[in-house]
């Protein structure tokens, strides 16, 4: 079975969430392949990162995480519309300077 069937069939008010470099070698389709498929998924791509974001990126990457986690303790997740966000270091403030894709 496909990887990714697993969570297009999941209960679509479980909020998924991918964070991933955009410059990253692995592959990265399969959010945005998730995201056609079914609602309330939610993509943040790192540019200028590679497939370890979260080392190269922490604290952009931790803010952003944070905020996620946030969102979903109350909530507030199933307001979000389904959106890829492109994050780019150069920004002051990367965490609310998403800009949808």
């Amino acid at each position: 079975m496909e990887m990714k069937q697993p969570l297009i069939e999941m209960d679509p008010s479980i909020p998924i969430t991918f964070m991933y470099g955009g410059c990253s070698s692995f592959y990265n389709q399969g959010g945005a392949d998730i995201q056609k498929e079914r609602r309330n998924v939610h993509i943040y791509v790192f540019n200028k990162a590679s497939h370890h974001v979260h080392a190269q990126k922490d604290r952009v990457f931790n803010e952003k995480l944070k905020k996620v986690l946030e969102e979903i303790a109350v909530g507030k997740d199933q307001e979000r519309e389904e959106k890829t966000f492109e994050i780019d270091d150069d920004d002051k403030d990367d965490v609310d300077n998403g800009k949808v894709e």
